[in-house]
């Protein structure tokens, strides 16, 4: 026999995680107390999960010092971010350049890699 936490009564429970009587297990109020705490425990487990990504330590690609980034993409603190987007930007652009048919030309005063002029029937730059 176990008491019905609700009013007080002694029943014989169905299962071992029965916590009400028969009567008080379809009561209103039951089943509001139910859904209070099915909500409490859904926030405790969001503010967990938040907790633990804030947890997880960020450090600037440029210069290395930790990051209290104001979204999940950031990756350069503030004082390096347009260091950090400017090479990034060289990077790709260098890769772009020496791309198979790319028809920019190359950064230094159209001159190729090896310094000389490159040959006006060709493509590349």
């Amino acid at each position: 026999m176990t008491e019905c936490r609700w009013c007080g009564n002694k029943f014989q429970p169905c299962k071992n995680s029965q916590k009400y009587c028969d009567e008080c297990r379809s009561d209103p109020e039951v089943e509001r107390a139910r859904e209070r705490k099915r909500k409490q425990l859904e926030r405790e487990k969001k503010a967990n999960k938040r907790n633990d990504r804030q947890k997880k330590e960020k450090r600037c690609l440029y210069c290395n010092k930790k990051l209290d980034p104001s979204s999940n993409r950031q990756v350069w603190c503030e004082k390096c971010r347009i260091n950090g987007y400017r090479d990034t930007r060289a990077m790709y652009m260098r890769k772009w350049r020496k791309a198979p048919g790319s028809r920019v030309p190359s950064p230094r005063n159209g001159l190729d890699e090896n310094g000389q002029k490159p040959n006006p029937g060709s493509l590349t730059g």
